[in-house]
């Protein structure tokens, strides 16, 4: 790839106290800080992979259900209950520390990065039948294609493994019931990946 990776955003929402905390517990990526969800919902619009939801922060359910429509994944801070809120991608209890933050991080990105290579995968897939139901020459193109399938394949698996068993859970929790109709494309891949891979 040319030029730099751009490092991922993390937004957090929480008391301006604290925000340089979060600052020196994430120094690999780009942080940036709010004290309102209002605040947080504008800054969504220009560009985060990752939002921190301080619970006691926390009024208004319409901004996590803004923050997946925008690409972000969402973890709640300081959650006496995180299973409650519609949409939470993870909870970190009391007391949230150094350790449980920056695995939170680490384990939504991964989730994101998985249905990066799942998407790729799908279209990948879909072209490659395409070019073997035609008539004209392409294998030079469809070995292509199966190369990067099959790398796709191997980082799907490795990410899987991965996976602790909660974080298995997260990635495959919509597949059967995927959340809007925008999102039916994704569980169908889900769903066959995982098919695949019982």
């Amino acid at each position: 790839m040319v030029g730099q990776t751009p490092c991922p955003t993390v937004l957090v929402v929480d008391e301006a106290d604290r925000h340089d905390r979060y600052r020196s517990w994430l120094p690999g990526y780009d942080v940036r800080t709010v004290e309102t969800e209002r605040a947080a919902a504008d800054a969504l619009s220009e560009g985060v992979n990752v939002l921190l939801l301080n619970a006691c922060r926390h009024r208004d359910s319409a901004l996590v259900e803004r923050s997946h429509r925008h690409g972000a994944r969402v973890a709640l801070l300081a959650a006496d209950n995180g299973g409650s809120v519609h949409g939470l991608n993870a909870s970190v209890p009391r007391p949230v520390d150094r350790e449980s933050v920056v695995a939170t991080v680490e384990t939504l990105l991964a989730h994101t990065t998985y249905d990066a290579a799942l998407d790729e995968l799908f279209v990948l897939c879909k072209r490659r039948a395409a070019l073997l139901d035609g008539n004209a020459d392409r294998s030079e193109t469809v070995a292509a294609l199966s190369r990067r399938i099959d790398a796709l394949i191997t980082e799907l698996d490795t990410t899987i493994a991965e996976f602790a068993t909660d974080d298995f859970r997260t990635a495959f929790r919509d597949v059967d019931t995927p959340q809007s109709d925008g999102e039916t494309g994704r569980w169908r891949r889900r769903k066959t990946y995982s098919d695949r891979t019982q």
